[in-house]
């Protein structure tokens, strides 16, 4: 996700601690590379931290004693402002970001919401940034475990039903090369379908399926099997999961 951020903005400044990554990005994306954390933070206005939650700890330990009055903006999952504001102290402007994995090809999106020190211009530049990866809303921080179970995790969701279909598709006779193509192009066409009908789902769906025809043979099966049921508990699940993974 660092990488998407980096590819669609000029003039950055990044540091990771694995030299050969920051060295590969350079070439690529012409960035700047800080020599360590602290470096970077006293050379810019706007942090952006792009890390596994696992090494969020870390992160903040290493810059809290250079933090003066830039803007953090975090990435990381699990990971809340408050968490971050009383790691950093005193009165640090936090903005949080729940992006996606469309942001890498710039079909993202992203949710943010506010630290309590962060003020309407931090939002602003905020959204401004992440615009460029993909759609961007506003949402209150104890939303974002649902909107990680609904969007962050969502794309993996439609791939699974893609896999699923493909799979179908190969045991009644179809092959694998041939499969890729069409279910690809089943799934370009219906989100066209979506965005320039202004149709919504269940119209489009009542559209294509006609009484006592295929689709609706296939529709009894997914009511039958509780299809509905079964995605719900697994949102359900994720956000779940989001709320315990959790850290602030």
């Amino acid at each position: 996700m660092g990488s998407a951020i980096i590819k669609q903005n000029q003039g950055l400044i990044i540091f990771d601690k694995d030299a050969s990554k920051t060295s590969s990005i350079k070439r690529k994306y012409h960035v700047s590379i800080a020599f360590d954390s602290q470096e970077l933070v006293k050379k810019s206005n706007i942090v952006i931290i792009a890390v596994k939650p696992q090494n969020i700890v870390e992160v903040l330990q290493d810059i809290k004693s250079v933090i003066t009055n830039q803007l953090i903006i975090s990435i990381a999952a699990g990971i809340t402002t408050r968490y971050i504001e009383n790691t950093i102290g005193g009165s640090v402007r936090v903005v949080r970001v729940m992006p996606n994995m469309a942001a890498q090809v710039k079909s993202g999106i992203s949710a943010v919401c506010k630290g309590r020190f962060a003020r309407k211009k931090d939002i602003l530049i905020t959204e401004q940034l992440f615009k460029k990866l993909g759609k961007v809303v506003r949402v209150k921080e104890n939303h974002i475990d649902a909107f990680t179970a609904i969007a962050g995790s969502g794309p993996a969701y439609f791939f699974y039903f893609i896999e699923a279909l493909a799979d179908s598709g190969k045991r009644l006779g179809f092959s694998e090369k041939f499969l890729v193509d069409f279910v690809k192009e089943v799934a370009k066409g219906s989100i066209k379908l979506l965005e320039e009908t202004g149709l919504s789902a269940k119209e489009l769906r009542e559209k294509i399926t006609s009484k006592g025809g295929t689709t609706e043979a296939a529709l009894k099966v997914f009511k039958q099997e509780k299809f509905n049921s079964i995605v719900r508990k697994a949102a359900i699940a994720a956000t779940k999961r989001a709320k315990e993974l959790s850290k602030g």
